[in-house]
């Protein structure tokens, strides 16, 4: 198992996978110019790395254009059909938890998980 840059444990296929994740953070919290690019990035390393595909969702899912949430749908049925629940972390888990109430509109319910 490999450990981000929070010392979280994170499923991924290698190291700069993780990095990539890691910059993509650091990027969003400063919103900076590369935040919607390294997820993709990182995705095209890794495409069933939990977290790579979360941060994607939560970038679809979190806006105001309608055919962003469409693909952020997408983009949750696609992760789910290839990785199966229990090969997640708790942490993984949680954050597709709050992917899915995402999904659906509840925007309370994803954030109290």
């Amino acid at each position: 198992m490999l450990i981000d840059r929070q010392g979280v444990e994170m499923t991924a296929a290698g190291h700069a996978v993780v990095d990539g994740y890691d910059r993509a953070v650091q990027e969003l919290v400063h919103y900076g110019p590369a935040m919607l690019r390294l997820p993709e990035e990182a995705y095209v390393e890794d495409p069933s790395c939990p977290m790579v595909n979360a941060l994607r969702a939560y970038f679809c899912l979190l806006t105001t254009e309608p055919c962003d949430v469409a693909d952020g749908r997408k983009l949750v049925e696609d992760f789910r059909r290839r990785v199966p629940d229990e090969s997640l972390t708790g942490r993984e888990r949680a954050h597709f938890r709050a992917v899915d109430a995402l999904v659906v509109g509840d925007f309370l319910g994803a954030a109290t998980i």
